[in-house]
């Protein structure tokens, strides 16, 4: 029996990338690792945000391109329970990549930001022992949308940031959703 050929192709990063990349192998919080997932690292982004989950809901954490910071970014409460893209992509624990057109959580999100209308919205699951502990958000402006090869990244930064947080959790950091949120 002949085994099918897997050629696997490198992901092709960017500049900024690799930054986080680089900075997220040697966060020394769990704070410095949140304020990593924001960063534009996909071409197109308007804003990111991280959001913690806790109880069937997510919570702002961490955001960049917006001025909604601190306990404003906190009371950004997001549920889990009725059907949206968050909701998919936590249940499916898998990463997305869509049009944002439609879905009233993540229009309700970008409005909350300030981002006049989203165009297309990239999740990415961050786990830690097989369950969903976080979930990085990107969103562009209406008429942008995300490069082509936008899952590989969000892949590979979703992979680098559970590996982070482990072992941040491994040395003894704590990681809480009521942690303070940096400006």
């Amino acid at each position: 029996m002949e085994l099918p050929i897997v050629v696997e192709r490198p992901v092709q990063t960017t500049p900024l990338l690799d930054r986080v990349l680089a900075r997220l192998e040697v966060a020394a919080a769990g704070d410095a690792v949140g304020e990593q997932l924001v960063q534009p690292v996909l071409d197109g982004t308007a804003v990111g945000v991280l959001f913690r989950v806790k109880d069937r809901s997510c919570i702002g954490s961490h955001a960049d391109g917006t001025s909604v910071r601190g306990e404003a970014l906190r009371k950004v409460v997001l549920p889990l329970d009725p059907p949206s893209m968050f909701q998919r992509a936590f249940r499916q624990r898998s990463l997305l990549v869509a049009s944002a057109e439609g879905d009233w959580l993540i229009q309700g999100v970008a409005d909350r930001l300030g981002l006049p209308a989203a165009g297309e919205v990239a999740l990415a699951p961050v786990m830690l022992d097989g369950v969903v502990v976080a979930l990085a958000c990107y969103l562009t402006a209406r008429g942008t949308v995300f490069p082509d090869h936008a899952l590989d990244l969000l892949k590979l930064l979703s992979e680098c940031a559970t590996a982070a947080y482990r072992r941040l959790l491994d040395a003894g950091e704590r990681w809480r959703v009521s942690d303070p949120v940096g400006g």
